[in-house]
């Protein structure tokens, strides 16, 4: 019994001999990471904590304002007011984009006037851009317009999953992703069943191309213009989307997916092909 009581104590005193050696060792560990603790926090110049003075760091010297993606989310939803300009080259605004941003190459800036006076100016950039974006700050700061550069410019954008509307590259394995297809026959039969369900067929053809021909009672909206024209769309619509050939088609229904519209599919077949598997055409007039 006594020799039952001995083990206990000494099995006690080495548990509490490891707590303790633990809890000195946890100690060590906070003191040894707290200044990289201290400098992770997220930067206070947001738009939820900004107000008429520049931002300054500890020396008192002038910095640039910058705001991440996560405190754009949180902006966002604390129903702030910001708009994004895009300072980056028209190949690259072309090819992805934040929806419905406002394009101004930085050399224009100077004569750029905001839509919305009373927003934040949220600025969009490359990382080649780096090292003018202080040059754009005070071009932007002389015209007082409130701005922020998104730190990382484009890719944090894209490294955060933010939403970016994609000009539909084929060779996109996530471009692709978001496209279902009908063929015109698919189309027709879709059609034949679904009589009572709320469908159009989007042309994305030119203005001149859809005057000419086009399937009876659709809707035109060329390629280029999706986005802009987008708020005349119904979201409850099911959209059968064709133009000249099935990669119009298909870059069609990506701008349409990037843009939050659920109900849509692109037909494969070309006009030709869509009037061949019975659909109506009308010819020679424009809607």
């Amino acid at each position: 019994m006594e020799r039952h009581s001995k083990q206990r104590s000494h099995q006690r005193e080495n548990t509490v001999l490891f707590v303790g050696t633990l809890a000195i060792l946890c100690v060590g560990i906070f003191i040894f990471l707290k200044p990289l603790f201290k400098n992770a926090s997220l930067p206070s110049s947001t738009p939820s904590s900004v107000d008429n003075t520049e931002p300054t760091s500890a020396a008192g010297e002038k910095e640039l304002p910058f705001i991440s993606v996560q405190d754009i989310w949180l902006a966002l939803g604390q129903g702030k007011n910001l708009q994004f300009l895009d300072i980056r080259s028209q190949e690259a605004f072309e090819k992805s984009h934040i929806p419905y941003s406002e394009h101004v190459p930085e050399e224009k800036l100077s004569t750029y006037i905001p839509k919305e006076k009373d927003a934040y100016t949220i600025i969009v950039f490359s990382l080649d851009q780096a090292e003018t974006i202080q040059k754009v700050h005070e071009t932007l700061k002389q015209s007082n317009i409130p701005h922020f550069f998104i730190t990382g410019g484009i890719l944090a954008l894209e490294k955060e999953h933010y939403p970016l509307l994609s000009f539909g590259d084929p060779d996109s394995f996530s471009d692709r992703s978001k496209v279902t297809y009908f063929t015109a026959v698919e189309a027709k039969k879709y059609m034949d069943e679904n009589t009572h369900t709320r469908f159009v067929f989007l042309d994305v053809r030119s203005t001149q191309e859809f005057a000419f021909a086009h399937v009876k009672d659709a809707k035109n909206i060329p390629l280029q213009a999706i986005e802009d024209q987008s708020s005349s769309l119904d979201r409850s619509t099911m959209f059968l989307v064709y133009g000249n050939t099935m990669l119009d088609a298909f870059q069609a229904a990506v701008r349409l997916s990037d843009l939050n519209f659920a109900l849509v599919r692109a037909i494969s077949d070309s006009p030709p092909d869509i009037e061949k598997a019975g659909i109506p055409i009308e010819k020679g007039a424009s809607r």
